[in-house]
């Protein structure tokens, strides 16, 4: 639906909520990394209950990979639960302090964000 169209002003919002959706994970990470450039994405996700002590990587769709590349695609993104890494977010904000128009919402896991906040390079210590 979306290869060979200028979708630099579009909106986008992809909504795959089903108990099955943790079946077609790899076809739809391989997807996402196939975007185009997008003015606005939001993606909802649910493969099943996610809480912070669930956070499996069966059911959450965003890894660091992906978020890089829907955060180098997008000028705004609005994502579901991920499981990415620090050091992963760390990049993914590294890039949207790049351009005043960024805007990147993404939920991780407590023990994630713990993390990130604890980077020396943040200095934050």
């Amino acid at each position: 639906l979306m290869r060979n169209r200028n979708l630099e002003e579009v909106q986008v919002h992809l909504s795959l909520m089903s108990g099955q959706a943790a079946f077609h994970l790899a076809q739809t990470r391989d997807w996402l990394m196939k975007l185009p450039k997008i003015n606005e994405f939001r993606m909802d996700w649910c493969a099943g209950t996610v809480t912070d002590a669930n956070f499996s990587p069966e059911e959450c769709l965003i890894d660091d990979t992906t978020l890089l590349r829907i955060v180098s695609h997008t000028n705004r993104a609005e994502l579901d639960k991920g499981i990415c890494t620090a050091q992963g977010i760390f990049s993914a904000f590294e890039m949207v302090c790049q351009s005043p128009s960024k805007f990147v919402s993404l939920d991780v896991p407590n023990t994630t964000a713990k993390k990130l906040f604890a980077m020396p390079n943040l200095g934050l210590q």
